[in-house]
């Protein structure tokens, strides 16, 4: 998608992109980097957008693994179908439901999640109820990443999966931060 296409989409749907740019190569390949794929068969993108990042977890993902990536924007689903990709299942719902889509995919719990949803321009209790989620839907010693263009929410990790960590992305434009937590054994 180009940078333009990317901008007037923005503009259509800040409240659910949270960004007028999109997410660097260079993040989306730090993100991934950050992740065991040795252990992982069923990984889990929150906020897919474009595919910057789902293009590098593709890259690292084993042939036998599935890579379901939720992502609200029809436009952004689309262009993540063209990624044409097997392993590759895009679903146009919210995070919120995430639970309810893992019970209709047959999936106990997940490898990993990695998520860019713009938690810093929505509520509190909306940040909490979907780490939350998460935290329950992870098996034991999985991790969690996500995208961050600063560490003010830092403690909400700490708070629901009793640990965090961050890498800078500084060539990303702008820089971001990659929180990372695991869930407690």
């Amino acid at each position: 998608m180009s940078k333009f296409s990317f901008l007037q989409e923005s503009l259509r749907n800040m409240k659910t992109m949270g960004t007028v740019i999109q997410t660097s190569n260079y993040a989306g390949k730090a993100l991934a980097g950050m992740l065991d794929f040795s252990e992982i068969s069923i990984i889990v993108e929150l906020g897919g957008g474009d595919g910057a990042i789902t293009k590098h977890l593709l890259k690292k993902l084993n042939k036998d693994a599935r890579l379901y990536v939720f992502e609200v924007n029809e436009t952004f689903c689309t262009k993540l179908k063209a990624l044409n990709d097997d392993r590759l299942h895009v679903i146009l719902d919210s995070a919120e439901n995430l639970e309810e889509q893992f019970k209709k995919l047959g999936i106990q719990q997940a490898d990993a999640i990695v998520s860019s949803i713009p938690f810093a321009i929505m509520p509190e209790t909306f940040h909490l109820q979907i780490l939350t989620l998460c935290n329950k839907l992870l098996k034991p010693g999985a991790s969690f990443l996500q995208i961050h263009y600063s560490l003010f929410q830092k403690n909400l990790y700490n708070q629901v999966f009793g640990n965090v960590a961050f890498e800078f992305a500084a060539f990303n434009i702008p820089p971001v931060f990659i929180i990372h937590s695991k869930k407690q054994a």
